[in-house]
């Protein structure tokens, strides 16, 4: 009996095991027909008949050994082959054919002394006993052929005989049998119905093993369907999932490349994953024309798979320029969600017809299953940025709300000790008018050169000293709005400059003056901004006891003037840095009052500016003061 391999469902099918008998059943009565059996003497078969009896029981007996013994059709039809034509002798070669839905032609699957350049790999039967084999579904003997349609060919100045037998499943031709003998190779009518039964039962082997195969396949789209749901539910990283999909999409099909491109929620490219060496300028370019007027386009709006059999052939494919080695097949898939399609897988192969439709079925369903997946990934990158967006607005409201608080604090700070220090003004003022007026009365009253004379000076220039730092405590209490009008910052800075010439020089101190041309002039108080710039002109002067190096600059970008002072000297403790605007704080020992830059920072912020100070100790501290420029200001105040 035939045996068929497990799991390939023809064992349990009754129509298949039905046929396998009749199968069986006809080359039995073939043989208690033939010429060689039927020849009786004496009611008994003759040498000759019950030898050739014996020989095709033999050939059917390999036959169904070969279709046992192997699962793969490609080798379970070259065994059969090689089988038959071991059996005919010497001198003989063949091939086998088979049919290959929906590509045109016959498929070369088994070739026997045959050269591999002699046969091409797809045959277009036309004209010629494989045309009209296909036909009548019947076997066909030719001697003296010259060529077969099948495209093979004697040699030259050799005549040969040639054998074509269909392969027949389930009543319809899957295939050829084209066998090449030399001239004493003879077939006569008995030995064709022969034929014809080893036909149907090589159509059964084949048959047999492409329910195999298709049985492989089917495994294959769970196996590859498995590891698309394993590897895309333990991540929702999107960049992760994409080149999950077109690996797994890759090697599930064979294909040598492929690429996959998003939409966006307005329908245009998004973010992509292209097997390409391309810049991003030109990955680009290349989605635009494939868009456009590729495979990838066509998918994207037809919302339905494609496979490109022969690039070169098909519209639909677009091919570039630049590529050396263009693809010569193609299959693209559509990623969709809702009806809604989120982007397109395309894979590609250098040689044409290389994708079928059972390529197709598992891309599809890859597809399916990806797109959740794809979907669910980019809702939580969006749901991610968003929450990245609300943590940063948070995080900005809270730092916002901490410098208001601040501000608050320190308004509050300074209004306590505006009143603080307008009260110890008053109280001094008055006794420092009493002892000035006594000063200058016994200045008039004393002889020059004489002991009280020598006095008087020291004494007048404490009482100066002590009416100038009442005269920074009331500012700083109560500050004089002044005159505001268009400032030129780089003229004022150059007036203060030439004051304090001399205090630099002799202190070595080198300025360097970068200050910007058509700088916007500044809303303001000309005379208190000079008093700020000279504040920090000599605040530098006392960083740099052993002399160094002053840099101003100015510039201007937007409508803000930007104000530079940088020096060399020993720079500010980080510990300092946050406390040398409150008033008070000094870090000049006995030599400051600690008025200077919380003066300066309030004149600043009265002009609509800031003023910040960095520094690496030991290395020098900058401080820049950024204030509106004339459009700004005069914008601000409509």
């Amino acid at each position: 009996s035939v045996r068929f391999l497990p799991g390939a469902g023809l064992n349990r099918c009754p129509e298949r095991r039905r046929e396998r008998r009749w199968a069986s059943l006809k080359l039995a009565q073939h043989f208690r027909s033939s010429k060689g059996g039927a020849a009786l003497s004496d009611g008994q078969p003759t040498a000759q008949g019950a030898a050739r009896y014996r020989h095709e029981l033999a050939l059917l007996r390999t036959l169904i050994a070969s279709a046992n013994n192997v699962a793969e059709l490609e080798q379970s039809v070259g065994l059969c082959l090689r089988t038959i034509l071991r059996s005919l002798g010497e001198g003989f070669a063949g091939l086998v054919l088979l049919t290959d839905p929906p590509q045109p032609g016959l498929r070369v699957i088994a070739r026997r002394g045959l050269a591999s350049a002699s046969v091409p790999d797809r045959v277009f039967a036309d004209g010629g006993p494989c045309s009209r084999v296909l036909a009548s579904g019947l076997p066909r003997f030719e001697r003296g052929c010259a060529a077969c349609d099948c495209g093979v060919r004697p040699p030259p100045d050799q005549e040969c005989n040639l054998l074509v037998f269909p392969l027949v499943a389930s009543q319809a031709t899957v295939g050829l049998v084209c066998v090449l003998g030399p001239p004493h190779f003879q077939v006569d009518i008995f030995d064709l119905s022969l034929w014809a039964d080893i036909g149907k039962l090589l159509g059964l082997i084949v048959e047999n093993a492409l329910l195999h195969r298709q049985s492989q396949g089917q495994r294959d789209l769970l196996q590859a369907l498995y590891a698309v749901s394993n590897h895309l539910a333990t991540s929702l990283d999107l960049e992760y999932v994409l080149s999950r999909v077109l690996d797994l999409s890759i090697r599930a099909t064979g294909a040598a490349d492929g690429s996959i491109f998003l939409l966006s929620m307005s329908g245009s490219p998004a973010p992509y994953i292209l097997r390409r060496d391309l810049s991003a300028t030109e990955a680009d370019e290349a989605i635009q024309q494939v868009v456009n007027r590729g495979l990838a386009g066509w998918v994207m709006r037809n919302k339905v798979g494609a496979i490109v059999a022969d690039t070169s052939q098909d519209p639909r494919w677009h091919s570039f320029e630049e590529d050396v080695d263009a693809p010569a097949s193609a299959l693209a898939v559509p990623l969709m969600a809702n009806d809604r399609v989120l982007g397109v897988l395309t894979l590609d192969h250098p040689e044409p017809h290389h994708f079928g439709d059972r390529h197709l079925v598992l891309m599809l369903a890859i597809a399916q299953q990806s797109s959740a997946a794809i979907e669910k990934a980019r809702l939580y990158h969006q749901l991610s940025h968003v929450n990245e967006m609300l943590e940063q607005r948070v995080e900005e409201r809270t730092r916002e709300l901490r410098e208001t608080q601040g501000q608050l604090i320190q308004a509050e700070k300074m209004a306590a000790l505006g009143e603080l220090a307008a009260g110890v003004v008053h109280e001094i003022n008055n006794p420092l008018h009493i002892l000035q007026a006594y000063i200058d009365y016994l200045d008039s009253q004393t002889e020059p050169d004489t002991p009280i004379a020598d006095l008087l000076d020291p004494m007048r220039h404490s009482l100066e000293n002590i009416a100038h730092l009442t005269a920074q405590l009331r500012d700083f209490s109560r500050p004089a709005a002044g005159e505001r009008s268009p400032v030129d910052i780089n003229d004022a800075l150059r007036q203060v400059l030439r004051l304090a010439n001399k205090e630099l020089m002799h202190s070595q101190i080198r300025v360097e003056q970068v200050l910007a041309p058509d700088l916007p002039p500044v809303i303001g108080d000309r005379r208190q901004l000079e008093q700020v710039f000279l504040n920090l002109i000599l605040n530098a002067r006392d960083a740099m006891p052993e002399g160094g190096r002053l840099r101003i600059e100015t510039s201007a970008q937007a409508n803000t003037v930007y104000i530079r002072f940088a020096d060399s000297g020993i720079g500010i403790a980080p510990e300092d840095l946050g406390r040398i605007f409150e008033p008070y704080f000094t870090t000049k020992s006995e030599r400051g009052t600690g008025l200077g830059l919380a003066i300066s920072q309030r004149i600043i912020h009265q002009h609509g500016g800031q003023i910040a100070a960095t520094s690496r100790e030991g290395r020098g501290a900058t401080f820049t003061l950024t204030l509106p420029g004339g459009d700004a200001v005069e914008h601000r105040t409509e």
